[in-house]
């Protein structure tokens, strides 16, 4: 008997916003009650450090569909743990981070145009011939979310733009949490 197959692959969601134009400008309002700031050792603002409890639900209410999608996408019912969003001005940039070892972690692309860096994953193991680190970004487009496990490693490189590149991102947590 002969077997080929995968031992383990990481699944993830792309996920483009319906109606995007409408329900922009009701997400940028959303976050203006909760403004970004640039602590010491950011290189980046955000608001991740706020209480930004208040705008999970109405989050979740502006993009139902969205998250009806994930839900299937996880097929488990959903909360959102936490919601935040992150400006990227002239030379900002994110170093490698997770957003811990279980569940499942979003991003939104509020602000983003041609130009602006994607967000990069790590593949958790070495490339088994050349023993290589192995990076890949998402296909980032202004409204659309991804979806990944919350223990892949990601950053952003430096953006080389005037153009603010702006983030909403989320961990997610289940109903039988």
């Amino acid at each position: 008997m002969k077997t080929i197959s995968n031992l383990f692959e990481i699944k993830y969601l792309q996920l483009d916003v319906s109606d995007w134009y409408r329900k922009k400008p009701l997400i940028e309002n959303l976050l203006s009650s909760v403004p970004n700031t640039r602590q010491n050792v950011q290189n980046f603002s955000t608001n991740r450090q706020s209480n930004t409890d208040g705008l999970i639900q109405p989050f979740l209410d502006i993009l139902k569909d969205e998250f009806s999608e994930i839900s299937k996408f996880l097929n488990n019912n959903l909360h959102l743990k936490s919601l935040w969003s992150v400006d990227y001005s002239k030379h900002d940039y994110h170093s490698v981070h997770s957003h811990g070892h279980q569940g499942y972690s979003g991003i939104l692309y509020l602000n983003y145009i041609e130009g602006h860096p994607a967000t990069t994953f790590i593949q958790p193991w070495s490339d088994s011939y050349s023993d290589m680190t192995i990076h890949r970004k998402t296909n980032a487009v202004e409204g659309r979310i991804i979806v990944t496990p919350s223990f892949l490693n990601h950053f952003s490189l430096p953006n080389k733009l005037d153009e603010l590149k702006k983030i909403v991102a989320f961990d997610i947590g289940f109903a039988n949490e």
